[in-house]
């Protein structure tokens, strides 16, 4: 096994193929590799080979827990459990590296707000009396508000690649530092980012196809009822849609890093991963995001408070520049412990799928000797 990522390469086999192989001799049996190399040893750079335990079956399911999770098919709150575990197992490699990731995203709008003021939506009133004036207003607003999402957007999937390859360390028991994480991914970043910009793309189309029979029929000049029914059937199909594609391609960061699958074959992989278990990925995701909002606002809700309290006039929207220091610090804060509890749960979602359908529970557990 001499490929970086063969562990985490698909088996064609069947769980019970998989289980079934001729065991290893002891005598034939190689040595395992140091318990402190960065990478699971089926992807180390410098190799290496493992077999079972002596005197193990290959095919040997039974449950051990050497990391954040057990190395078994996983329940719901194992999953979650196993994110919170993550975080808590290797803080300086989750919430540190998150941190400064978060204060590099929160920076430029942060600036921007210090030198400009806080931008706000112009009156629609003020379109009435000039709306060459209305519109420039408001592309002066979405210009740098598009601009500091990208940013967000660009760093956010950079970090999630980052801690994927953290989580893969932790499943095993391992811990991995961020130097060690970046060297591990850091040959992966443009092509991640590529594939979370085609994502988000094509989630995005489906969207707007959904509206597509309201504009033709507004281009035809239909009735109003026309128009209002196709464009409430159309932004409920597009948001089905988008939904739909957004679960079945949940998967292909982990995907991309960890089996160094190709860019385009990434989508491909995600959806097979995710298809049997649609419904229940879908569930999961939904949680965590509703989690991720709760908790973001509770982190958050202290320093938005202190930042009204020190602002003169806080009503208007307008914060002073401590006000807006400490909202800045409450979104590095809330990003901190919500980023790396998403990507924990996306991650682990793709170790249990993957153990579901094609036994690399097998494989971990070989791997650490289980």
């Amino acid at each position: 096994m001499n490929e970086p990522s063969e562990w985490a390469r698909p088996d064609d086999r069947s769980p019970e193929q998989r289980r079934d192989e001729p065991q290893t001799a002891p005598e034939q049996q190689t040595p395992a590799p140091p318990q402190n190399q960065p990478y699971p040893p089926q992807y180390a750079p410098q190799g290496g080979q493992w077999g079972p335990p002596p005197g193990q079956r290959p095919g040997w399911r039974g449950t051990i827990r050497p990391g954040v999770i057990p190395l078994r098919p996983l329940g719901l709150g194992e999953v979650l459990d196993g994110a919170i575990s993550f975080i808590r197992s290797n803080p300086k490699a989750t919430i540190g590296l998150s941190a400064v990731v978060a204060a590099i995203a929160q920076l430029p709008q942060l600036a921007a707000s210090l030198v400009f003021g806080v931008a706000t939506l112009p009156n629609p009133e003020d379109a009435a009396r000039d709306v060459d004036r209305y519109l420039e207003d408001v592309s002066g607003l979405i210009g740098p508000l598009l601009a500091s999402s990208l940013l967000g957007f660009l760093v956010t999937s950079m970090l999630t690649g980052l801690l994927i390859v953290v989580l893969s360390q932790a499943v095993l028991g391992r811990r991995m530092e961020i130097a060690e994480a970046w060297r591990a991914v850091k040959g992966r970043i443009p092509g991640l980012l590529g594939i979370s910009i085609l994502a988000t793309l094509g989630v995005s189309a489906v969207l707007f196809l959904g509206l597509v029979p309201a504009f033709a029929a507004i281009a035809l000049d239909a009735g109003p009822g026309s128009i209002l029914g196709l464009l409430l059937l159309g932004t409920l199909a597009g948001i089905a849609g988008a939904i739909y594609l957004g679960v079945s391609w949940a998967l292909i960061g982990p995907a991309y890093v960890l089996e160094h699958a190709g860019a385009i074959a990434s989508f491909g992989r995600s959806r097979r991963l995710v298809a049997p278990q649609w419904w229940r990925v879908f569930g999961t995701l939904l949680l965590t995001t509703v989690l991720i909002a709760i908790i973001g606002e509770i982190l958050a809700l202290p320093f938005s408070g202190a930042a009204l309290a020190v602002s003169d006039d806080p009503l208007s929207g307008q914060l002073s520049p401590l006000g807006l220091v400490l909202t800045a610090l409450g979104g590095v804060i809330a990003g901190a412990i919500t980023t790396p509890f998403q990507a924990g749960v996306t991650g682990l979602i793709y170790f249990d799928q993957r153990m579901r359908r094609e036994g690399l529970d097998i494989t971990l557990q070989r791997a650490v000797g289980g």
